[in-house]
């Protein structure tokens, strides 16, 4: 059930939901720190100015993907200090949300902030695909940014398709800095390549975004650092679309380029620390091009490797899936020692940050790993946390 309480002076309206109470029980326990984390900023129902790699959020994901990972690490992490999420959870109501919207008792921000709550602690995804129906069929959506953008990814999680018009809405409104616009029209193309197939139309509208990119630049409206960040995140997913299209060849080019401009000089409108999770995911996409070829694992790895120490001394919030990564690569070039290692270290960092499916990735490497190298007992070993433990709540794993 959700209530609105009014506090005084001045009447300021705070809508709470079962959602918003249980991350007030939540953010006080004893739990695992990722758990708390996400429950300090989702009983506040904003959106926070920062967040850790522990609380990541699943809705500024380029990828827009529908991640189960919230959801299962907030009963797991719940239930090891005894409260039941389940409850919370199945008397959530999301039109609760939208409804308060709709009749002005919340505003923009604090409407962002329950879609946050609803996605990122909660992991409740078809609900948040509610809220964004009712404000579109209502033709009550929100005017900035960053709840707009919130309704189109829950529409896309949702395989919504209006989700691309409203992702165009933001590309071409006024309220949107040249930043936001040309990351709404990438979120726009990768719901066309990633969720449509439609490979062309999306490279297409990467291309044009670049000629914008310029002439943002010319008229000093960007920084040429900022006009190049952006032009390597365009040229990183039009790589994808390569792929889609069998052109391997021209994907490992636009990688390249994409590289190179997201190394390039200072920005002033582009985060420094989104430019260098950008930076770490074209890294990673050109190494994972490089292993599609069997006969190219030993230089895919070694990629892996020299990304791995770029991430421990520019961007440790990407270190989990590059170590991660490396050791797997350790893995398919059969050297036991080393990738029992990285994994193992891997395991430990992915625990901490509570994304169970990655933990469970990095476990059956591990496993397939110690069956590698004859370690038998090992591999039982890890198999019994992945059967007893599978969101990492037991701090020996590290």
């Amino acid at each position: 059930m959700s209530r609105t309480r009014f506090s005084f002076p001045g009447i300021v309206m705070i809508l709470e939901t079962p959602l918003t109470e249980l991350a007030d029980e939540l953010a006080s326990a004893p739990a695992h720190l990722a758990l708390r984390e996400r429950a300090t900023i989702a009983r506040l129902a904003r959106v926070p100015l920062t967040r850790s790699h522990r609380a990541p959020n699943h809705a500024s994901d380029l990828g827009l993907r529908r991640n189960d990972d919230p959801a299962e690490f907030l009963r797991d992490a719940a239930a090891a200090v005894g409260i039941d999420s389940s409850r919370a959870c199945a008397s959530y109501d999301p039109s609760a949300v939208a409804d308060a919207w709709i009749g002005d008792q919340i505003s923009e921000a604090e409407l962002a902030g329950h879609i946050d709550v609803t996605i990122n602690l909660a992991g409740l995804w078809d609900a948040a695909g509610h809220i964004a129906r009712v404000l579109v069929d209502a033709s009550r959506l929100p005017s900035q940014p960053r709840a707009l953008t919130y309704v189109a990814t829950a529409l896309a999680a949702t395989g919504d398709d209006r989700a691309e018009v409203i992702f165009k809405t933001l590309a071409e409104g006024t309220t949107a800095s040249e930043a936001e616009s040309a990351m709404a029209s990438v979120r726009r193309a990768a719901w066309l390549t990633k969720r449509r197939g439609q490979h062309e139309r999306a490279a297409a509208l990467l291309v044009g975004l670049r000629g914008d990119l310029d002439r943002y630049a010319a008229q000093r409206r960007i920084a040429p650092g900022d006009r190049d960040a952006l032009a390597g995140v365009t040229f990183n997913l039009e790589a994808l679309t390569a792929v889609r299209r069998g052109q391997h060849s021209l994907a490992a080019e636009l990688l390249d380029q994409a590289v190179r401009l997201l190394s390039a000089g200072a920005v002033a409108m582009v985060d420094e620390d989104q430019r260098r999770r950008y930076l770490a995911q074209v890294r990673v996409n050109d190494a994972q091009l490089t292993a599609q070829d069997p006969h190219r694992l030993e230089e895919a790895s070694s990629k892996l490797d020299e990304h791995l120490e770029w991430t421990r001394a520019h961007h440790r919030e990407s270190l989990s899936e590059a170590v991660a990564l490396s050791g797997y690569l350790h893995y398919r070039c059969e050297r036991w020692n080393s990738a029992a290692e990285l994994l193992h270290e891997a395991e430990g960092l992915i625990a901490d940050e509570g994304a169970p499916s990655r933990l469970l990735s990095v476990r059956k490497n591990l496993v397939a790993t110690f069956a590698g190298a004859g370690s038998t007992a090992a591999a039982e070993d890890v198999m019994a946390r992945i059967s007893k433990d599978p969101s990492g709540m037991d701090p020996r794993t590290s």
